[in-house]
């Protein structure tokens, strides 16, 4: 994890990227930081909203949005930390108040164990990561 991080910026929360960039995480399904219970074979659909400013000029394709997890998946069968690219969601981004942009990301994760996991999100822009809470903070 720590190699593919390599050469860029982190910031937690937006702090710091919002004044500068006009980038920053807005919320986040499941709450990081947070706890629920998901169940074996049972989908559960993660989502980020990140909110950029009009002056940013940022677009939905510029960024990279990921759930950050070691949830053993088919994707993840080992249960490692990994990030899991999300997908834009075009019906679901919208321009909010004071023309700000939201641009929502979202992806069906299905555990293949019953176990205990870890699950953040960060988004990636240019040389810089943007967790939602820490790096790999423990969520759920």
């Amino acid at each position: 994890m720590e190699c593919q991080r390599a050469g860029y910026e982190e910031f937690c929360s937006g702090m710091g990227t919002w004044d500068t960039y006009g980038i920053r995480i807005k919320w986040t399904d499941p709450v990081a930081p947070g706890d629920i219970t998901v169940w074996r074979d049972y989908p559960i659909l993660v989502k980020v909203c990140v909110e950029v400013t009009p002056a940013s000029g940022i677009k939905p394709d510029m960024i990279m949005a990921n759930c950050c997890t070691n949830m053993k998946t088919f994707c993840n069968p080992c249960g490692t930390w990994k990030d899991i690219p999300l997908l834009y969601q075009n019906e679901s981004s919208s321009e909010g108040d004071y023309g700000l942009c939201r641009y929502v990301y979202s992806m069906s994760l299905t555990p293949t164990v019953d176990d205990k996991f870890k699950l953040t999100f960060n988004i990636t822009w240019r040389n810089i990561i943007i967790w939602a809470n820490n790096a790999l903070q423990n969520c759920i």
